[in-house]
């Protein structure tokens, strides 16, 4: 692949596109990582702090984890 033959082609809608895509799909993954971080901060706060509300802190977090990570994987397969 040529260099001159790409740079011209991001200045079209088309390439404009693609750009965009891409850097939605690093987002998501940046996002992804962020909501397994999550996760971690509430298994260390759960370690520390026990309440009755353990559990649902660390279900919702999990979940929210796995939503995006779905989402990353959905993104992957459409854009």
């Amino acid at each position: 692949m040529d260099i001159n033959n790409v740079i011209p082609q991001l200045f079209t809608l088309d390439g404009f596109i693609k750009v965009i895509a891409f850097l939605i799909v690093i987002i998501q993954i940046i996002y992804c990582v962020f909501a397994f971080l999550i996760t971690r901060q509430v298994k260390l706060m759960t370690h520390s702090f026990h309440t009755e509300a353990s559990i649902v802190f660390g279900t919702v977090a999990w979940i929210h984890f796995l939503f995006a990570a779905g989402f990353t994987i959905l993104s992957f397969l459409i854009l």
